[in-house]
């Protein structure tokens, strides 16, 4: 009899789950991290849980910062 592991693929190894890891990965607390959900912030909602890309969160934060004068 052999035990099969199944490993969790990179891709979703790296998902942030919840709101915690979302703001711990954002540097902020977590009411700010909702807050930039509502600015748009790319999060799906799957049943009660939260998560985001942590790719998808840079692109956001990058397309979002206005040049310096």
């Amino acid at each position: 009899m052999y035990l099969v592991v199944k490993k969790k693929s990179t891709r979703q190894s790296r998902i942030l789950m919840g709101w915690m890891r979302i703001a711990d990965f954002l540097d902020c607390s977590v009411a700010t991290a909702k807050r930039k959900e509502q600015e748009g912030l790319p999060v799906v909602r799957v049943g009660g849980a939260v998560c985001c890309l942590p790719e998808d969160a840079v692109a956001w934060r990058q397309g979002r910062r206005q040049p310096r004068k």
